[in-house]
């Protein structure tokens, strides 16, 4: 995972380099915004603000012959947080998924307790421009579909304990979903993208989340484009 970051931290840096000459194809987008559940159990309430999704995307933008339409290909990385509203967190029993009451037999503080998940992405997008001689400062309406990955998924457990602030992780793919798929809109001016993600997918694979939950989610959030 770190090795992935790093990886990605040098390429967005050689794409930035590359960005100040004027031939550099396509654009940099990077989403930040919160994260929604559909249909989870009560006791996965989430605490909406530190639910959070960065999701970093390289774009190709075809334009359609003459036309105001651009085609946009994609690739990047979307990285989500569920942090739980109570002192729950995922585990398993007997092999299966549950919701685990830290308020039985923990002996610590509760401060944060978060279900992470991590994605390679494909976006692709139809984006109508206002202005098709200059794709980069029109106003642009996009619809489309996000295809991805799991490639990584961990509970992670911020405590207070004897006085000292503890963290803890827990790696397992808590039987998510290992791809997934939903439908995607933005408005956007210049550089600027508010964004909207429905998962057509459930968030855990075949209803085996807690309690026999399938859940989907759902994004929403505010982007820009580094070139």
């Amino acid at each position: 995972m770190k090795n992935l970051i790093l990886t990605l931290l040098l390429l967005v840096g050689f794409l930035l380099g590359k960005a100040q000459t004027p031939d550099v194809p396509g654009n940099l987008e990077v989403q930040v915004g919160i994260n929604l559940l559909n249909d989870a159990p009560s006791a996965m309430d989430l605490n909406i603000w530190g639910s959070k999704n960065v999701n970093l995307y390289y774009h190709a933008q075809l334009q359609l012959g003459e036309s105001h339409f651009t085609f946009n290909p994609g690739i990047g990385l979307g990285l989500e947080k569920y942090r739980f509203e109570s002192n729950v967190t995922l585990g398993r029993e007997d092999g299966d998924v549950v919701i685990v009451d830290l308020n039985d037999g923990f002996t610590g503080q509760v401060k944060k307790t978060k279900l992470a998940a991590n994605y390679i992405d494909i976006p692709l997008e139809l984006q109508y421009h206002v202005n098709k001689e200059d794709l980069k400062k029109s106003f642009r309406i996009s619809v489309g579909g996000k295809f991805g990955f799991l490639f990584n998924a961990h509970t992670k457990l911020k405590f207070k304990e004897d006085g000292d602030n503890r963290i803890t992780k827990e790696h397992d793919n808590f039987d998510l979903s290992r791809f997934r798929y939903g439908l995607q809109g933005k408005l956007g001016i210049g550089g600027f993208n508010a964004y909207y993600y429905y998962s057509l997918s459930e968030l855990f694979r075949n209803n085996k989340g807690p309690e026999g939950t399938g859940t989907s989610s759902m994004q929403v959030g505010l982007s820009f484009n580094a070139f």
